[in-house]
Formats: structure tokens, C-alpha cells, sequence
């Protein structure tokens, strides 16, 4: 199912039912200063508190235990190298940045091993799932991508995150609440309310777009 009728179609079971609440939203401002400021105490904080759902993601691509484990920290410095660059815009949003940059770095690595299985890697490429095509790719690829981005960018940032991390980057709930300090129920209660409010602001920009034709 695309992503666009997943967020449309049905509700999170039992979301209806509860009540979202838990944690105040990490912020992550001063972890990320630290680490641009190149103190290494910072950095050893974000892969503590990140490395198992890195790990995660990353074995769920490569359905391979000790090639994730190598693939996750050549994903660590990847990702440290980014922050240092200054590339996490909203230093809320530091949970998706870090998933999101694992998950390509070990789409690509897989894609590196492919291509040069034929010179000594050939059984390790065999057993590696092909990454694409998959949903992430498929949004990309969808004339409806841009407009889903758009309207997920007008969006709070507890919910932006959630959706992203839900439904594009299809990280584990699980993997979600621990980080985010939610119970499932809590966690389908904020999703819920998250695609609600995705919803109107998609019909509210398709209705104003028809307008605009119409006139």
C-alpha cells in the first residue's frame, strides 16, 4: 500500500480510544552544538542513545548481523560528519536525521557490494536484499511526492517526525517509542492525530488549488 493511502486509509488500531501524553519533546540543541564544537563526550552520548535503533534499521535492510554491525559504524561516522557540517536543520527532528542517514548509507553500501560482487564478494552480494524497489524509492518516484513533503513540512514538529519516521523511513514502532519515551497506546494516539491533521492540510492545499483553477 502507498504511502499516501496508508495515511488516509483507516485509523492506528484503538487510536481513537486514547489519550497522547509521555515525554515533552527531546531537544536536542545543545547535543548537537557540542558535537559541531567537536567535543567528544557529545558524540559518544548520540550513539549511545541512537545505536540500537541505527542497528536496527540498518539489519532490516541487510537481513545480515555482522555486515549491519560494520555497516552501522561506518554509518556513525557518516552521520557525525553531518552534524559537524551542519547539516541538521531542526535539531528536533535529530531522531529522523539519524535514521535517515543510516538507512541510506546502508542502502548505498548494499549497492556498492552489487556492483563489485562479480571481484570477491559475490556470496555475500547473494545474500543481500535487493533495496530497491521499495517504498522509499517509490515515493521518490511518485508525482505525488513533492506535495506529501510540502504538507508534511507545515505540520508541528512531534507530528513531522512521527510520519517521517513512520511512513517514509518505516522505522520499527517499537524502535519509536523507546526513543521518544512513548507507550504504544500513546504513540497510536499522537500517529492518529498526526495523519488527521496531515489530511486537512492536504484537502484544505487540494481545495484551494481547484480554486485557483476554477478562477
Amino acid at each position: 500500500m502507498s504511502l499516501f493511502k496508508r495515511m488516509f486509509s483507516g485509523t492506528v488500531a484503538g487510536a481513537q480510544r486514547q489519550t497522547a501524553g509521555g515525554s515533552s519533546h527531546p531537544d536536542y540543541s545543545d547535543l548537537i552544538s557540542r558535537i559541531i564544537s567537536g567535543d567528544p563526550v557529545a558524540e559518544a552520548e548520540l550513539v549511545d542513545r541512537f545505536r540500537a535503533g541505527v542497528f536496527q534499521i540498518i539489519l532490516g535492510i541487510v537481513r545480515n548481523p555482522p555486515l549491519a554491525e560494520d555497516l552501522s559504524q561506518d554509518a556513525w561516522i557518516t552521520i557525525i560528519k553531518k552534524i559537524r557540517s551542519g547539516d541538521v536543520r531542526q535539531p528536533e527532528s535529530l531522531n529522523f536525521f539519524v535514521s535517515s542517514v543510516a538507512r541510506f548509507h546502508a542502502i548505498d553500501q548494499i549497492r556498492r557490494i552489487r556492483r563489485r560482487g562479480q571481484s570477491g564478494n559475490l556470496e555475500e552480494a547473494e545474500q543481500l536484499r535487493d533495496p530497491t524497489p521499495n517504498r522509499l524509492d517509490d515515493l521518490e518516484r511518485s508525482e505525488r511526492s513533492h506535495e506529501i513533503r510540502e504538507v508534511i513540512d507545515e505540520l508541528i514538529p512531534r507530528y513531522r517526525e512521527l510520519l517521517l519516521r513512520f511512513y517514509i523511513n518505516e522505522e520499527p514502532k517499537d524502535v519509536i517509542c523507546a526513543e521518544l519515551g512513548l507507550t504504544s497506546a500513546q504513540f497510536d494516539g499522537v500517529i492518529h492525530r498526526a495523519r488527521n491533521r496531515y489530511r486537512e492540510l492536504y484537502l484544505k492545499g487540494k481545495s484551494a488549488e481547484e480554486m485557483r483553477r476554477r478562477g
